[in-house]
This record gives structure tokens, C-alpha cells and sequence, in this order.
């Protein structure tokens, strides 16, 4: 198993989270890196992840995701061109991303107002 593509904050990373377990987030889906990459590479091939769905229910802690964001869906099979939906940000992991064979397929600026307001929802659940 294994990693394609370089994992940095802000990487698009399509991977499997299951197995779940009770509410938790599950399936093939795009995920929004937070960690600075790989937490360390030296050892392990962990990172922390906010997952996204396209099914928007209006969670107090969904975020939007705004259009115009790309992605390279072909990379993984999926027709998708744009990441839609919302970021999950109550549904924060940390992952081994080459167990779940996570590739990149985008990247979002980590300075853009909405990479801010997902690693803000994490802190508040944090703090």
C-alpha cells in the first residue's frame, strides 16, 4: 500500500475510510489534509484529515466548500472535476495514508478563507 502523489497542507487526498464504526464518516471520498503533510515521514505515514461529503444536512459544524475548487477525479476513476459539498470538521482523523491508499488529487490554498474556517472549526472542538 502506498501513497500516491506528495501530501502537504492543503492536499485533496481521495482514500477509503472504512472500516467505521457508529456515525463515523465511511467510503471512497476526498479529504482535506491539515496536518503540515505527512505528521512525520521519518516514521510513520500518518496525517490528520477532515473528510467531505456531498451530502450537505446543515451540521453546525459543516463547512461549505466553495465552487471552483479542482480536483483530478480520473486519478482515482471518478468523474469528478471540482470538490463540492461540505468538509465533515467534526469528523477530524488522523489517518495512515498509504493503508488506505490515498492519492492526491487537488490542493487548496492554506491561506484561503476556507482552509482557515476548517482548521477554525478544528480548534474550537480542541480548545
Amino acid at each position: 500500500m502506498a501513497i500516491s502523489g506528495n501530501v502537504v497542507r492543503g492536499s485533496i487526498v481521495w482514500l477509503n475510510l472504512y472500516p467505521k464504526a457508529g456515525n463515523e464518516q465511511a467510503g471512497y471520498r476526498p479529504a482535506i489534509v491539515i496536518s503540515d503533510g505527512l505528521i512525520d515521514d521519518t516514521i510513520s505515514s500518518l496525517g490528520i484529515i477532515v473528510p467531505t461529503t456531498s451530502k450537505v444536512k446543515g451540521y453546525a459544524f459543516e463547512v461549505p466548500v466553495p465552487s471552483g475548487i479542482p480536483m483530478n477525479g480520473a486519478l482515482v476513476g471518478t468523474p469528478y472535476t471540482n470538490l463540492s459539498g461540505v468538509a465533515l470538521t467534526d469528523h477530524v482523523k488522523s489517518l495512515d495514508l498509504a493503508a488506505r491508499n490515498a492519492t492526491v488529487v487537488g490542493h487548496i490554498d492554506s491561506n484561503s478563507d476556507f482552509y482557515k474556517k476548517v482548521v477554525t472549526y478544528v480548534r474550537a472542538m480542541l480548545a
